[in-house]
């Protein structure tokens, strides 16, 4: 009777697993999951300098490769170091501790530096669909987790996935399936009793008979690579400093770009600023901006809102002639879907004025609807 009591249990709990998502609450690694090359043991003695250089003296004294955005950690913060004889992870959990960042491993053993979450009470959520590049259809069963993490879900057959509960922070999401390219996301960023929607389309490969390693870039790439060629994601644009809610201004440091007197103007190559295209969504449009400028594609307040923007591609040069007779370039953006879950609003303030966003489902999530409205607060600067 008790074996088959038992029995029932596991068989039970398989079903349960089978048909829900599944999240693993474990947010850092532990010491059975360091790589060896931070067990190292080390001297340091560093007296009043900058985090960055105490990073750049571990690095060098353990032979170790640390990696990190310098706009998204305090390298000019000054500390002290004195530890004799200390592993490299001790070393660094102590410093890290001091500057509220934190360690994190990806799967392919790299030591990253990332800000620490602010409030671990506050959570998020990460919903999304995972489909197959060539013919659009659901993958059952893709892995997505979270690198360095243990947060993950498996996509049902519809191929979505959701993850609930999570910490508020800037993920880098992992997708994998049998037979299929595994790509990486960075900057996936989960706000609290938000709702951060993450779609994908893997590539099949073919499965070796023996391992081979490749390395592929870290970033997304265009497919079509022209002649010159930049792709910009979301969070690209967003931390962007003194953009100043207007998409063109992040470009004007491009190669073969330039800027007039330091406006939203785009010059590529020397040419005119009216030989420059934009499309948004396959759309042609004249102008992405308020009160144009005579004789040029500027204007004073822009008519795009950067939250609901998903990626731009920037053309420069060798651009496809499905772009009609521009000559300088191109820009293509690309607008994100809406929360097809729950009604989401924002309200924004800033020197060009006072905005507001409202997105939310229809038809219990078989579309979506995005609204935003500006009001232009220029005159009030002249």
């Amino acid at each position: 009777m008790r074996q088959k009591i038992v029995t029932l249990c596991m068989l039970l709990t398989t079903f349960l697993i089978l048909n829900s998502h599944f999240s693993f609450p474990q947010e850092r690694f532990d010491d059975s999951n360091i790589p060896d090359n931070l067990l190292k043991k080390i001297s340091i003695h560093q007296n009043d300098v900058t985090f960055e250089t105490i990073l750049d003296a571990i690095a060098v004294k353990g032979e170790v490769k640390l990696n990190y955005n310098r706009n998204r950690i305090p390298v000019d913060q000054v500390l002290s170091v004195n530890m004799e004889n200390k592993r490299i992870v001790d070393v660094l959990q102590y410093v890290l501790d001091i500057t509220n960042t934190e360690l994190r491993i990806s799967s392919g053993n790299q030591v990253l530096i990332v800000p620490a979450n602010v409030d671990k009470n506050l959570k998020g959520r990460i919903y999304g669909t995972i489909l197959n590049s060539e013919n659009k259809r659901p993958l059952i069963g893709a892995n997505v987790l979270l690198d360095g993490f243990l947060f993950g879900a498996a996509t049902d057959t519809s191929g979505k996935f959701k993850m609930d509960n999570l910490p508020v922070g800037n993920y880098t999401v992992r997708i994998s399936y049998l037979g299929y390219k595994t790509i990486y996301v960075p900057d996936v960023i989960v706000k609290s009793d938000r709702i951060r929607f993450l779609n994908a389309e893997l590539e099949t490969a073919s499965i070796p008979g023996e391992q081979i390693i490749i390395e592929d870039n870290y970033f997304s790439q265009v497919n079509a690579q022209p002649v010159s060629s930049t792709n910009y994601s979301y969070e690209e644009i967003r931390r962007a400093a003194t953009i100043a809610g207007d998409v063109t201004r992040i470009i004007n440091g491009l190669p073969s770009l330039s800027n007039e007197n330091e406006g939203n103007h785009i010059i590529a190559r020397g040419g005119s600023t009216v030989e420059n295209g934009f499309y948004l969504d396959n759309i042609q449009i004249p102008n992405i901006h308020h009160f144009q400028f005579p004789g040029t594609t500027g204007g004073a307040v822009s008519l795009l809102n950067i939250d609901y923007i998903k990626d731009i591609d920037v053309y420069t040069g060798g651009f496809s002639s499905q772009y009609g007779d521009r000559l300088s370039s191109i820009l293509d953006l690309k607008y994100r879907e809406g929360n097809k879950e729950e009604i989401d609003g924002q309200l924004d303030l800033s020197f060009v004025g006072i905005s507001g966003q409202l997105e939310g489902p229809i038809d219990n999530g078989m579309g979506s609807w995005l609204v935003s409205t500006r009001y232009g607060g220029i005159q009030f600067m002249a």
